[in-house]
């Protein structure tokens, strides 16, 4: 096939997936939010490049639903082991909890009720970009964790955030000897007990 076949193939192509895109979410919230949340539930656990790119074409339907239900598909894209999947269902994300962070943070504290995730990791750094006045309360949760790196991520965003009503939440993790990386810090690797400190110091200043 000719280049110039080639490409008249890919606008072709392009244009029906817009039409597709079209009559699919005009079809309306009631019906496309149970259909997207069951096709991430069959595909959420498997692997592979066809996978990942399904899960972020998923991510991006969520989003321009536009309507609620979509928060805990895309926390269940966020459990994902593929970065390119969680970034884009965290953008997604950060997109719909800046429109409706009620059911975004529902969504997050059911998250919290269940097994340590990819999404676990992913979600403070969330909440802190939205930064609504409940951000405190939801990342306490992440600080129950038995997963370090997940008390880590949370120990970063109480920094980010920058409460000073925060370094109460951090006070217990002192002398917490377990390890996790940490890239913002000189050292590759570091304990969770120095994170906390360094936390502490940043939000005493």
């Amino acid at each position: 096939m000719e280049p110039d076949q080639l490409l008249h193939q890919v606008l072709t192509a392009d244009r029906t997936l817009r039409q597709a895109e079209a009559a699919f979410l005009a079809v309306g919230p009631s019906k496309v939010v149970p259909l997207l949340a069951q096709r991430v539930g069959a595909v959420a656990s498997q692997q592979g490049d066809e996978i990942v790119a399904e899960l972020c074409r998923l991510a991006t339907l969520c989003l321009a639903v536009g309507a609620e239900g979509v928060a805990p598909i895309l926390i269940q894209i966020l459990d994902h082991d593929s970065p390119q999947a969680r970034a884009t269902a965290g953008a997604a994300l950060l997109e719909v909890g800046y429109d409706r962070y009620a059911e975004v943070a529902q969504a997050i504290e059911q998250r919290l009720q269940g097994p340590d995730g990819y999404a676990l990791e992913e979600l403070p750094t969330i909440i802190v970009e939205i930064a609504e006045p409940s951000a405190r309360k939801l990342l306490r949760g992440f600080l129950a964790r038995d997963n370090a790196n997940i008390v880590a991520t949370a120990m970063e965003a109480f920094a980010a955030l920058g409460e000073p009503e925060a370094i109460a939440y951090l006070e217990p993790f002192t002398q917490d000897p377990r390890t996790v990386s940490i890239e913002d810090l000189d050292v590759e690797t570091a304990t969770l007990g120095e994170l906390a400190a360094a936390c502490i110091d940043e939000l005493s200043e």
